[in-house]
This record gives structure tokens, sequence and C-alpha cells, in this order.
């Protein structure tokens, strides 16, 4: 078993179009021993079709950047695509998100990053759940936990079908309009 301490950084945007649609992005940088050394980068966006308060649809396309060691990096493609259930029940709200992603990874050998790809598929089902603790007209403040497992599948999959799962607690923290941060520990079992 290895240990690593990582530190992921992000920001996360929602640009209404209408009622129903929105563009919704996030950028991420995430590093590896601490903050010793980069792990990846990626910018992820998508088309979100939320018909209602419970139900939502959405389809993307990501792409991330793995750091091979700290200034040499290989590529990935990855469209995706999701459904989500959110049920409110008083202060607690209950997410439940469906995802499958189509991922075309950079094939390395040794430091030398090659240019072909391997094709697969990842499913991921996560459950969020946000407590509402304080409210007011301007602020709020929610605890969050969370549970995600992602399964790999394709040709290429021979034995790790299990790719990781992720466990968080956090604070949902929402104090300016339009604004709100979110610090979050987590823990990543992976094969």
């Amino acid at each position: 078993s290895n240990y690593t301490t990582m530190f992921w950084f992000g920001h996360y945007s929602q640009i209404k179009l209408n009622k129903y649609l929105s563009i919704n992005t996030d950028i991420q940088f995430r590093t590896r021993e601490g903050i010793k050394h980069p792990s990846q980068a990626l910018v992820r966006t998508g088309l979100q079709y939320k018909r209602n308060e419970k139900f939502s649809f959405t389809g993307g396309m990501a792409h991330f950047r793995f750091f091979i060691n700290d200034y040499k990096t290989r590529g990935e493609w990855r469209p995706w695509q999701e459904f989500a259930i959110m049920d409110q029940h008083n202060k607690l709200q209950l997410v439940h998100r469906f995802r499958v992603e189509e991922r075309f990874n950079q094939q390395t050998k040794g430091n030398l990053v090659l240019d072909t790809y391997n094709f697969s598929f990842r499913f991921r089902y996560k459950m969020d759940m946000q407590y509402l603790l304080r409210s007011s007209n301007k602020e709020s403040l929610k605890v969050t936990l969370g549970n995600e497992v992602m399964l790999n599948a394709g040709r290429t999959i021979k034995y790790n079908y299990f790719d990781q799962n992720r466990i968080s607690i956090g604070l949902l923290v929402d104090y300016l309009p339009n604004f709100i941060v979110q610090p979050q520990y987590m823990f990543i079992s992976q094969q």
C-alpha cells in the first residue's frame, strides 16, 4: 500500500442560458506529496438540462494533463454524460449522480509520451448529502458528506475493474452573492 497527500484546487462556474439550460465548467489543479509535485490539471465543461428541481441531464467534454514528472505530462480526452436526482427533505439534501466517461488515455513508454491512445469506459456513482446548519438572507453554512464509486470497463481493462472509491466530508459556505467556498477532506482508495 502506498499513501500520499494531495491538494485539489478548483474553480467551478455555472452560466445559466435559460430556465432549463446551463453551461457548467470546472478548472482544477491537483498536487501530490503535499504541494511538492504537480499531479493533474484539468478543464471540464458540460451542457446541463434541468427539467425541474429533481432531475438533470448533462453531457460534456474534459481534458486532463497527468504529470509524469514535474515538467512532462500526458493527456486524456474524456467525453462524459450524467444523470442526477436531487431530493430535499427539510434541511437535508440528497443527490444521486450517475456518470459514464469515455476515456482516451495517451500512452507512455517510460518518460516518453507516445502519439497513441488507449480507450476505456468508467462508470461512476456518487451520493452526496448536504445538511443546512445555519441560514440567513445573505449567507448559509452546510456540512457535506459523500461517497463515490468508480468502475472501469472496456477491452483494455484486464484486472483493474475497480478504479477507486472516494469518501468526502466538508463544509459549504455561501456568504457572497454567486460565490461559494467548499473546503473538503477526501479519502481515496484506488487500485
